[in-house]
Order: structure tokens, then sequence, then C-alpha cells
């Protein structure tokens, strides 16, 4: 697993506005421990261009459009066989 976003480098770079964080929620006092404070940011606000490039980014590393070819390409053999 590889962790894209969202990291405080992020919620910094692009402005976005933290909230305060549910103090009720079972696992704030670790995540207040870990970072030193209680905030929550949503996902949603990072616009959607941003974030579908912070992924495809990502999955680059992984992506071999060669492989997805030939896989496509068998496929549709194996649909025309059947």
């Amino acid at each position: 697993m590889r962790h894209v976003a969202l990291d405080w480098s992020q919620v910094l770079a692009y402005n976005l506005p933290p909230q305060l964080g549910k103090a009720t929620d079972s696992r704030a006092a670790a995540f207040e421990a870990r970072h030193g404070r209680l905030v929550q940011v949503e996902l949603e606000a990072l616009p959607p261009d941003v974030l579908r490039e912070m992924y495809s980014d990502a999955l680059a590393d992984y992506w071999s459009e060669d492989v997805y070819r030939a896989v496509r390409d068998q496929e549709e053999q194996d649909r025309r066989a059947l």
C-alpha cells in the first residue's frame, strides 16, 4: 500500500482548510499524541484534477501500457472465442 493523499505538506501546498477534529472519535487521543493536534482535512477539498494527477503519478510507477494492451487484446480474443 502506498499513501498518496492527503498529508500535511499537501494541506499546506494547496492551502486546504483544516477543521477541528472530532474529540469523541475513539482514535482522537492517539492521533493528537502522534501529530500534536486534533485536526481533520477533507480529501474532497483538493481540486479533482489535482487529486487525479496525484493518483495518476502514483500509478505510473506500476503501469505498463504494453502489458495493458496485451491483456486487453487477449481479453478481446477470449471474448470472440466464447
